[in-house]
């Protein structure tokens, strides 16, 4: 778990930092500026606990299974629970679909699938195994 400092900021000192974030990531015109900007700001774990809930936020938005979210990313049910309920709420308005399919997102998708399934073959059914034997 990411630490926090105990010692808390103005909130005026605070809105400008946070302004200055902003401003920092939107200068950011290229992906590989964006990496570098994340890379330069954040540490191993902070990217981790990001990466995290931006996932769990968009399987939440692509309506994967509550026990398929935590096994996969393993995340614990309160995680999970708690931004459910704050997407419900409409908090994460800037990063759900809203109707169009990110392509990002949807092989992040596939990729909680395939880990899943393991690359196993459907257990039943015609072809089941015709794919499978073409890796």
């Amino acid at each position: 778990m990411v630490n926090i400092s105990k010692k808390p900021l103005e909130d005026s000192i605070l809105f400008l930092i946070l302004d200055e974030l902003a401003h920092s990531i939107q200068k950011t015109k290229r992906t590989s500026d964006a990496r570098r900007l994340i890379h330069e700001l954040l540490t191993h774990s902070e990217k981790i606990q990001l990466a995290k809930r931006l996932a769990v936020i968009t399987c939440i938005d692509r309506e994967v299974p509550f026990t398929v979210i935590c096994n996969t990313l393993n995340v614990s049910p309160t995680t999970v629970a708690h931004l459910t309920e704050q997407y419900r709420q409409g908090k994460f308005s800037s990063i759900s679909s809203s109707g169009t399919q990110s392509t990002k997102a949807n092989r992040l998708i596939l990729a909680v699938g395939k880990i899943l399934n393991f690359g196993l073959p459907l257990l039943a059914g015609k072809g089941r195994l015709t794919a499978w034997k073409s890796r």
